[in-house]
This record gives structure tokens, sequence and C-alpha cells, in this order.
């Protein structure tokens, strides 16, 4: 599951990943990129947040290096990746060296509440209850497709 929130007050995109990642749900994610960058302003902040990420198909890798592309264009300035677990890693140094700007500075924790602090976000919230864009839709498609039904 993809979700996402926005705050626009401090210029910051907040990407989280959790449980089972899985590339239909990156399309829906990249059909809305375009209403949740619209906010937001050159030298933006983008948290990446892996931290519950319990597993993301391995097709996952071309949307992922689509999406640091689309954050390039936009005007990324910073980007703050979290990743708890390194053995969940996908790969994303790598990923970032041929999608990022050179210049691009990546910073890398491994404590979301740190990272949260930072930006004065408060403490992580429950999916449910915040305004997060829930992708929940694309894995039930993906799941009867699998499913063949």
């Amino acid at each position: 599951m993809i979700t996402t929130r926005v705050y626009s007050d401090k210029n910051v995109l907040h990407v989280r990943f959790r449980d089972h990642v899985t590339t239909p749900q990156f399309d829906e994610f990249h059909r809305n990129l375009k209403d949740l960058l619209d906010p937001l302003v050159e030298g933006f902040v983008l948290i990446s947040d892996f931290s519950e990420l319990t597993r993301m198909d391995f097709s996952c890798w071309k949307p992922v290096g689509y999406m640091m592309e689309r954050m390039a264009q936009a005007g990324v300035g910073e980007v703050f990746r979290i990743m708890e677990d390194s053995k969940k890693d996908i790969g994303c140094g790598i990923l970032s060296v041929f999608h990022y700007p050179a210049r691009l500075p990546v910073k890398i924790f491994d404590n979301r509440t740190e990272v949260l602090e930072l930006f004065d976000l408060g403490p992580p919230q429950d999916p449910a209850a915040d305004n997060s864009r829930c992708l929940e839709a694309a894995e039930e498609v993906f799941e009867k497709q699998q499913a063949g039904g």
C-alpha cells in the first residue's frame, strides 16, 4: 500500500510504503502525482518512508525510478529516506544515482519519528486516521487479477 500526505505549509511530501507494495499501486500513485505536487514549490522535501514495508514486488523497480524522475522534474530539493530495516532496501541508493540529479541531498534515517520531528510533523499517524490517499483499491484489483477473476 502507498499512502501520501502533503504538508504544503512546510513544503513537504511524505510518501509511505506499507505492507506489500505492488506495481498497480504505483500506477495509481503516478496517476495522482500531479495533484500531490501542485501545492509544493521548487525545493520541496520528499520523505520516502519505507519503515512499514514488508514486501515490494520486484517489478516495482521501474515505477520507483519513474517516481524519482518525476520528483526531480518537479524540483525536489532534498530527500529523507526512512529505512528502518536495511534488508528491505529495494536498491534505492542505486536507483537514486540514475534517476535523481547528482547533487540532490539524500539523507537516510532508520527512525521515522526522528524525521517527523525534524519537520515538526507530529507523531506517526495511523493511515486510516489521516487524510492520506489510500491505494487499497489497486491492491484489490491486483489480487483479483492474480486469482484469475
